[in-house]
């Protein structure tokens, strides 16, 4: 199947321990399981968003958070 038909695991709230990161995606590759290329982090910024009413790149474009949604985003629009 072409990878747009494909289902994939995004890793989100991923916290500052990457340990849990590399534990997390290898059980994933061992399920056999399509990995996105990118995680989200656990970020205060996506917090201070959500209470305010908006997304993370509205509250505040420069987080690392916003970053990390813009990466998904266009990755997933190159999937289509």
């Amino acid at each position: 199947a072409k990878m747009q038909d494909q289902a994939h695991v995004i890793l989100n709230a991923v916290p500052a321990n990457k340990t849990v990161e590399h534990d997390s995606q290898q059980a994933i590759k061992a399920m056999g399981l399509n990995l996105a290329p990118m995680t989200i982090g656990n970020r205060i910024g996506f917090s201070h968003a959500f209470t305010s009413g908006q997304g993370i790149a509205e509250f505040k474009a420069s987080d690392k958070g916003a970053n990390e949604i813009r990466q998904l985003g266009k990755w997933a629009m190159e999937l289509l």
